[in-house]
């Protein structure tokens, strides 16, 4: 049950020091984030070189709390 994680991991292609996240482009994550509480923290998983200035979202798109990379941790701005 979605609403029952405190923490979730989330791997994508591509994020922004804003929270925002390029996934796989099936969506599987994208429904899955719609699902959990509001104070379950998503965290991106990446390496630094993911990290880009800007990606195309939708009004669907849930923001990260945080993203780790293989160089450190970006709590979006």
């Amino acid at each position: 049950d979605p609403r029952s994680i405190d923490v979730v991991i989330v791997p994508g292609l591509a994020f922004t020091m804003h929270g925002d996240r390029l996934g796989h482009g099936v969506g599987w994550y994208d429904r899955f984030l719609a699902e959990i509480r509001d104070d379950c923290v998503a965290v991106g998983v990446g390496f630094a070189e993911q990290v880009v200035d800007e990606l195309p979202t939708e009004p669907h798109d849930r923001r990260l709390d945080l993203v780790v990379t293989d160089q450190g941790r970006i709590t979006p701005i």
